[in-house]
């Protein structure tokens, strides 16, 4: 009796082929200075956040957890907060270079915000009136991340839209594009049916602000300050012009210039006049 061949074609004598598993990116999250506001919006989506990072990532370094000890490469970090100290420096350009793809996340990373408002007073002044007995106190312009470092991708806002964060988080760790919203926060506004405050002589920078947030500070009748920076685009320098002659009419110059200082849009918005 001879022996029967097996068909190197048939399923019994095929070697069975298995899909790669797709590896999942290592993240990383690092907080600077700042309120902490951003983090805790995230933490604040609770079993969604955790999830989607359960699912789509593997966990390299979180600030809340301290225990855990720092990679060499990460594929993706996550920044809150603004550079204020030297350390704050030194942690951002030290994670940059060990990171493929940084995000900032919050008005703190991107513009500055509360902490830049020192950037338009006397910086020596307000600094002996508050550190009277130190007179080497580290006290440099405040800045956003990424006039220290490359930026990949922002996601302003203060705090941040954790629903938005949330889609971002998912998309950027499957290596989608993220689109964030590229509509002045006067179209949320009017969707949610306010009324307009800037008709009713309240100062408001809604029609060149980019939304995404839902409008969340006119749902309360509190006027838009700009936390989510100023919309890109040529067609906004107009907008700017448009809006600057009329909020300086009606508040002031000075006055107009206070609030543009809150969040650090100032700079931004004169480079647009």
């Amino acid at each position: 009796m001879t022996k029967k061949k097996t068909d190197p074609r048939s399923s019994r004598g095929q070697t069975k082929k298995t899909t790669p598993k797709k590896k999942k990116p290592v993240v990383a999250f690092l907080s600077l200075s700042g309120c902490e506001g951003c983090s805790f919006a995230m933490l604040d989506l609770g079993g969604d956040f955790f999830n989607a990072l359960v699912h789509h990532y593997k966990l390299g370094e979180h600030h809340f957890l301290e225990e855990m000890k720092g990679k060499k490469h990460y594929d993706i970090t996550f920044v809150d907060g603004a550079p204020l100290t030297k350390e704050n420096e030194k942690a951002l350009k030290k994670m940059r270079e060990r990171t493929d793809y940084m995000v900032a996340v919050g008005s703190c990373a991107a513009l500055g915000v509360v902490p830049g408002i020192k950037n338009y007073v006397d910086k020596k002044k307000k600094a002996k009136y508050v550190y009277p007995k130190n007179k080497k106190a580290y006290n440099p312009d405040i800045h956003p991340i990424s006039r220290y470092v490359k930026v990949d991708l922002v996601i302003p806002g203060c705090p941040i839209d954790n629903k938005e964060f949330l889609k971002v988080f998912t998309d950027v760790a499957q290596g989608i594009e993220p689109e964030l919203s590229h509509r002045p926060v006067c179209y949320e506004c009017q969707s949610n049916g306010n009324p307009c405050l800037l008709q009713q002589g309240e100062p408001c920078l809604g029609p060149v602000i980019q939304g995404g947030c839902n409008a969340v500070c006119l749902n309360s009748r509190y006027y838009c300050r700009g936390c989510r920076g100023i919309l890109e685009g040529d067609t906004m320098d107009d907008a700017v012009k448009t809006l600057n002659k009329k909020l300086e009419k009606m508040i002031g110059k000075r006055a107009l210039r206070h609030i543009l200082q809150i969040y650090g849009i100032q700079e931004d918005w004169l480079n647009r006049l």
